[in-house]
């Protein structure tokens, strides 16, 4: 297998799978796309991911997401454009006093580092879901304030769980601001 990129990125097309034939890259930042795999004596999951380059715009992207889109640098312009639209939006919509910006960039960091928390991969697909359904809330025409407390303690617990890394500890400290502007 060649190390040098080829012209597709194993998102599909010939049914051969990445590391059968073709690289995975992000098309904004060429960061290689990784499996999902079992690794080490202790048989650790390692999460399928994309080894993002500092800055690049489409790690606020779900890897799912971003891989069925990686043929396209365009498409994935207008996923991360709508991204950014709906986060910048949310607040028109909020008619209960609840400023949820706090709940959206949590949301965000959550899915932006869930992959390098080093959890078994059903743990990080749960924290996944919870900053997901986070995100839909915030985002809402009526952000329930119950809602937006519910999931952002899971989440805050579930970061409590993945251990003392800094990024963890950073989404605690997001997690307890954003359940702080809610009043208890």
């Amino acid at each position: 297998m060649s190390d040098t990129k080829s012209a597709g990125c194993g998102c599909g097309g010939s049914g051969e799978t990445p590391s059968q034939q073709y690289h995975t890259y992000c098309p904004l930042c060429d960061g290689i796309f990784h499996e999902a795999s079992t690794q080490g004596v202790l048989r650790r999951k390692s999460p399928a991911r994309f080894a993002h380059r500092d800055g690049c715009e489409a790690s606020i992207l779900p890897t799912e997401e971003l891989r069925g889109i990686c043929r396209s640098p365009d498409r994935v312009r207008d996923a991360i454009r709508q991204r950014r639209t709906e986060q910048q939006h949310f607040t028109q919509n909020n008619t209960d006093g609840v400023d949820p910006t706090l709940f959206v960039q949590l949301a965000g960091y959550v899915g932006q580092i869930s992959s390098t928390l080093g959890m078994p991969e059903q743990e990080r697909a749960e924290l996944e879901r919870v900053a997901q359904d986070l995100h839909d809330e915030a985002t809402s025409e009526n952000p329930e304030p119950g809602r937006l407390r519910q999931f952002t303690t899971q989440l805050k617990d579930k970061l409590v769980e993945a251990g003392t890394t800094m990024a963890a500890t950073m989404g605690v400290e997001m997690a307890e601001q954003a359940l702080g502007a809610l009043g208890q």
